[in-house]
């Protein structure tokens, strides 16, 4: 059952993805970048994913990604990756990372939670970091972090390739 803002919302998003994806006008890609592979996590708008496709119409991108919480950006998707040949850019993260990241999913019924939402969500604010400049006290690791080759590569590592 859909409402007329559902509705009104699609047809905005339909506009959308066919302007994004006649907006550009830049020299054709070279044959052997056309149609490179885009592997797309969860549901997406059309318009996310038009952006992207038009992102990647452009230069030498070999293939990109559109993470699970991706969404429409400012040029790219926000949540989107394009690996280029010898270059990644992950400026997909974009202008509002963290977006939607204050939100849990509880397995308990609403009303059970409901006079105790303004602590639960003040511990949650406690716990996780949201906004630009806040860090978490938890260090995330993960092999990628320590992997010498690869800060080598991107030349953001120190003399041994490790990150500083």
């Amino acid at each position: 059952m859909g409402t007329f803002r559902d509705a009104a919302r699609k047809e905005h998003l339909a506009r959308q993805a066919e302007a994004v994806a006649t907006d550009i006008a830049i020299k054709p890609q070279a044959p052997q970048y056309h149609n490179s592979p885009l592997q797309v996590f969860g549901q997406h708008d059309d318009a996310t994913i038009a952006q992207m496709r038009n992102c990647m119409s452009v230069g030498n991108a070999v293939a990109g990604v559109i993470c699970a919480d991706g969404h429409l950006g400012y040029a790219q998707p926000v949540g989107g990756v394009i690996a280029y040949e010898k270059q990644i850019s992950i400026s997909g993260v974009g202008f509002d990372i963290g977006c939607g990241n204050m939100a849990v999913r509880l397995d308990t019924p609403f009303s059970q939670v409901e006079r105790y939402i303004g602590a639960i969500i003040k511990d949650v604010h406690k716990v996780i970091s949201f906004g630009v400049g806040c860090s978490n006290d938890e260090r995330v690791e993960h092999d990628l972090f320590d992997d010498g080759d690869a800060w080598r590569e991107s030349d953001m590592g120190g003399r041994d390739g490790r990150r500083e």
